[in-house]
């Protein structure tokens, strides 16, 4: 029965009963799960519970914690939370009710409603008492705050007294100073106040003062960090004690400052004093109120730590018993589905095996044969009778090997034919999708045709190859003469490069020259400036002299003066007095004699002066003209060094051009061996021809002409449409019965293309100037530019290739087409099986590179 249904039947049936089996499974699975799922949510329910009862009591606890340390003047983060003001805490008493009437809905439909009454009853207790405690965190905040500002203000007050008290004592000090008792006002008062005694007095009794002060500020900041009530009141009675010496000692000082200034600085700071007294009494009064807060809110904090710690109870004991009871269901579940897979999976294998053994046993029969067939090429297999009667799919694939066998045999029959030379048979197509069969058959059209083409094609080359042994002999004379004449040119060239090299040294050296007078006169320039500069400190040096003179005639007048004076001295004296008169008598000459030389050197200096400035003006002038030469001198320059590097440069190009000429000369000789050595492969080429026409008449081929190729005359090409050019290629590494082709003359290479342009000494020594001949010069080989012609023959087989003056791999692409200049009458194409005169044109390619074109 297995055998006559189908495949596909078969493993429906199958798939059906597994997928029953796995369905089965899948409702078992989901049924279990939702159960797992509804026991799990309603313990993570209770788990939830238990957290928001354990996040409550924590925050209870750290809130009380915080306040009873006095911390949340350090923490602004928790202040903020306790007051309410940070909008994304978690615990503030809006946000904890919406959570509790959530959960107490949340839970609603999933644990049973006796437990359900029963937490709802505890959270709303908790809720009630947190709400509660949050109220007294809010007072206690707001306490707080009172706290800090009066804080504030306490010492912002002492701030005040201080600096009053600080500035009254710079005042007392600075009236010491010499600058203040200079200008003291005037008064019995002032002169009190500046007295030394009292003023050191009042420093010692403001000194006491400040130290007062200080000492109450520093009882203020330890009263601060006091949190016990009885040591803050203890603290406070010492504080207001010591404000009542302070303010005695205040009281006792006032009197004795008497300036305005003074008085109203000794009131100010008083005042601020009474005032800070004040402050400290309500701070000390806000603190009482703060610790009074704190007891309660610690009182409602352990209550709501109680009622958390009951809800915390019975959730976790709901939890354990919720969980021990999906654990039991779980269990049986687990057994149920267990059980149904073990079922499906005997089911499956029975049925895997049953299918296996039918569909595998007798495919692996026919893909036994099918291997022998593809990988052993025995065509001699069968398939056996039975398979073949089968009706499901194996039976049609059985039927269809036998098929593909009864192909191979007639492949093999057809194969047989062409390898004996019989080209003429043909494959049977059974329809248009026979591809195979089709391409066989278009396979041998074509080789039939390619044949037929290569025997034509061999009597166009034994044509062409005496064609281009003629050419080559013209092509070796014309090479010949073209050396001659370039070497005349080369000559000439290298003379002309000769006499640029002189010129190019000339222009050198007179560049050198210009470049040593400029030099010399720059330095005629420095010395010149040097010469101005002496010439000025010359002039600098006799106003000096002049000054220095003028002090002498000042100082002779005054002799002059003085001896006056002693002449007159000396005439009151009477008798006593005449040797006196005699040395002023003498004094004056001798004043007037220095007098007299001063004013000369004095006119002579003058004149010194004015001619080294009219010097220094032509000095001046001569160091212009000196740059106006140095200037010219550098352009001078300039120009020659522009004409040698011009020079330079035409003397490399002009070796450029012999080096172009010479390499050109090279490829011409090349060229002439070449053409020989072409003649030489013609001749080959012909032997080759010959060859390859013995091995086409082997096969028997349809369309084949008996003979020659046959002759194309000039009317029947008319007749036939235009004439078309005609391309063959012959490959030089393609495989033949021969093994080399021998050039005629071995001693020159085949071909030698000019490796590169000549642009060595255009780059070589750059010059300042741009280069005017450093353009190189392109020898272009006549020979590298390959032809239109794309060569028609496919890869051959890898042999041994031909050799060719010792260039391996090649080929030569040979086009025939209609002369456009009529032969002579008298003169028809020797060998070339055409009436007509006809142009071939052979293009030689060897290591993918252009040997020649003939």
């Amino acid at each position: 029965m297995l055998n006559n249904l189908s495949i596909g039947a078969k493993l429906i049936f199958s798939f059906v009963v597994l997928l029953s089996l796995i369905f089965l499974v899948g409702i078992m699975g989901w049924y279990g799960l939702n159960v797992l799922d509804n026991a799990s949510g309603k313990a993570a329910s209770l788990q939830e519970i238990v957290s928001l009862a354990n996040d409550l009591n924590r925050y209870c606890f750290e809130t009380q914690y915080y306040a009873m340390n006095g911390n949340y003047y350090k923490d602004p983060a928790m202040m903020a939370k306790v007051a309410g003001k940070d909008a994304g805490t978690k615990y503030v008493a809006e946000t904890v009710a919406a959570l509790v009437d959530e959960k107490i809905t949340y839970y609603e439909g999933k644990i049973d409603p006796e437990t359900h009454a029963n937490f709802k009853k505890d959270l709303e207790s908790v809720k009630a008492a947190f709400i509660e405690f949050d109220a007294q965190t809010d007072a206690w905040a707001a306490i707080q705050a009172d706290v800090d500002a009066s804080a504030k203000l306490r010492d912002d007050i002492a701030d005040g007294a201080q600096a009053d008290f600080q500035q009254l004592a710079q005042s007392v000090m600075n009236s010491g100073t010499a600058e203040a008792i200079k200008h003291k006002p005037e008064g019995s008062d002032a002169e009190i106040d500046y007295a030394p005694a009292r003023r050191i007095s009042q420093e010692k009794e403001l000194g006491t003062i400040l130290e007062g002060i200080e000492w109450v500020r520093r009882l203020t900041r330890e009263q601060a960090a006091i949190t016990n009530l009885r040591e803050l009141q203890d603290k406070n009675a010492a504080i207001d004690e010591r404000f009542g010496r302070l303010l005695a000692e205040i009281d006792n000082v006032a009197p004795g400052f008497l300036q305005s200034a003074n008085k109203k600085l000794v009131e100010s700071g008083r005042g601020r004093c009474v005032q800070w007294r004040e402050a400290l009494k309500g701070y000390v009064a806000l603190a009482v109120r703060k610790e009074h807060c704190n007891v309660t809110m610690a009182e409602l904090g352990l209550h709501v730590e109680d009622l958390c710690g009951t809800l915390s109870v019975n959730a976790a004991q709901s939890s354990a018993a919720t969980t021990e009871q999906m654990e039991r269901t779980k269990g049986l579940i687990v057994w149920l589905i267990v059980g149904v897979v073990l079922f499906a999976v005997l089911v499956g294998a029975f049925l895997g095996l049953a299918l296996t053994r039918n569909i595998a046993g007798a495919t692996s029969r026919i893909t036994a044969g099918l291997t022998r067939l593809v990988h052993r090429g025995d065509i001699t297999v069968r398939v056996e009778p039975e398979l073949l009667r089968r009706g499901d799919e194996v039976g049609r694939l059985a039927k269809l090997t036998e098929d593909i066998l009864g192909d191979y045999n007639g492949v093999s029959n057809l194969a047989q034919s062409l390898s004996s030379g019989d080209w003429t048979v043909t494959a049977n197509e059974k329809s248009e999708e026979d591809v195979m069969n089709h391409n066989l058959n278009a396979m041998i059209e074509k080789i039939n045709a390619a044949l037929n083409e290569v025997a034509e094609a061999v009597h166009r080359v034994n044509s062409g190859a005496s064609q281009i042994a003629a050419a080559s002999e013209s092509l070796s004379q014309g090479a010949t003469e073209s050396a001659a004449s370039i070497e005349e040119i080369t000559a000439s060239m290298g003379e002309m490069g000769s006499q640029t090299n002189r010129n190019a040294q000339s222009a050198s050296e007179a560049s050198n020259l210009a470049r040593q007078t400029n030099t010399a006169g720059a330095d005629g320039q420095v010395m010149m400036q040097n010469m101005i500069d002496s010439m000025q400190q010359i002039t600098k040096n006799s106003s000096e002299v002049q000054k220095v003179i003028k002090v002498i005639d000042d100082i002779s007048f005054q002799t002059n003066l003085l001896a006056l004076n002693a002449a007159v001295e000396a005439a009151r004296a009477g008798t006593h007095g005449k040797g006196f008169a005699v040395v002023a008598e003498e004094v004056r000459n001798l004043a007037a004699r220095c007098a007299k030389a001063a004013g000369e050197t004095s006119q002579m200096i003058e004149g010194n002066n004015k001619q080294i400035s009219e010097g220094a003006v032509i000095a001046t002038q001569t160091a212009e003209m000196l740059n106006t030469i140095i200037a010219h001198a550098s352009k001078t320059a300039e120009i020659i060094n522009r004409i040698a590097v011009a020079s330079n440069e035409q003397a490399q190009g002009i070796g450029q051009v012999t080096q172009g000429l010479q390499q050109i000369d090279a490829v011409t000789q090349q060229n002439t061996a070449s053409s020989e050595e072409t003649a030489s492969v013609s001749n080959e080429m012909s032997s080759q021809a010959s060859n390859l026409q013995r091995l086409v008449n082997f096969f028997k081929l349809k369309g084949s002409k008996s003979g020659d190729a046959p002759t194309i005359r000039a009317d029947k090409r008319s007749a036939q449409g235009p004439v078309h050019e005609k391309a063959s290629e012959i490959r030089l590494d393609a495989p033949q019965e021969t093994t080399t082709l021998v050039a005629k003359s071995a001693a020159k290479p085949v071909v030698k293309p000019v490796a590169k342009p000549v642009v060595t000494q255009a780059v070589s020594k750059p010059t300042a100037a741009k280069p005017t001949a450093a353009k190189p010069i392109a020898t272009k080989p006549a020979t590298t530019k390959p032809t239109a012609a794309k060569p028609t023959a496919t890869k051959p087989a890898a042999t041994k290739p031909l050799s060719l003056a010792g260039k391996s791999g090649g080929h030569i692409n040979v086009t025939t087409k209609p002369s456009e200049f009529p032969a002579e009458p008298d003169q028809p194409v020797k060998g070339s099986g055409w009436d007509t005169p006809i142009d071939t044109e052979v293009t030689i390619h060897l290591d993918d590179k252009e040997f020649g074109k003939f």
